[in-house]
């Protein structure tokens, strides 16, 4: 199979037709979507707080863990559910996801010198560094995984009623 011709997650989708074509989607599309990503990002943030007081001695208020765990959120929540969905359908081939997973390995290490740079501490705001940019950026990946088993397990019975 090629690929590129991958079944996404519904959500993945969606995600990638509001960035693309954004009034072709009502309020009520836009605030669902909106309320998933906010509710998930509040638990990356709780995640990271934990993650950088862990790995670098940092503890970042909630509202600035928050704004940072955005990125992670968006980069890790669409594709994670798309390859949680395929484990949890027991539809996951590598042949197939490839492309998937190297697309998240290739994130996890932007994130990682993001992370680095973005995480700050002392008294002249000096960076983490690498080594704690990649114990947050890899500890939110692991997040991602029980958070959108979460999601589908939600979805999965919201569908149902």
């Amino acid at each position: 199979m090629n690929p590129f011709l991958y079944k996404a997650h519904p959500r993945l989708l969606q995600w990638a037709d509001l960035l693309a074509n954004p009034s072709a989607h009502g309020i009520g599309e836009i605030a669902d979507l909106a309320l998933v990503f906010l509710a998930l990002n509040a638990l990356m943030a709780l995640g990271l707080r934990w993650a950088a007081g862990r790995a670098a001695g940092i503890r970042p208020s909630f509202p600035k863990a928050f704004l940072l765990a955005s990125p992670a959120s968006l980069l890790y929540l669409p594709l994670m559910l798309t390859a949680v969905g395929d484990v949890v359908g027991h539809g996951f081939q590598l042949r197939e996801r490839y492309i998937l997973i190297f697309s998240i390995f290739v994130g996890s290490q932007m994130l990682a010198g993001f992370y680095a740079i973005a995480l700050r501490h002392g008294p002249r705001g000096q960076p983490a560094g690498l080594r704690a940019g990649m114990a947050v950026a890899l500890f939110l990946l692991l997040i991602s995984i029980p958070a959108c088993l979460a999601f589908l397990g939600l979805d999965a019975l919201r569908r149902l009623s």
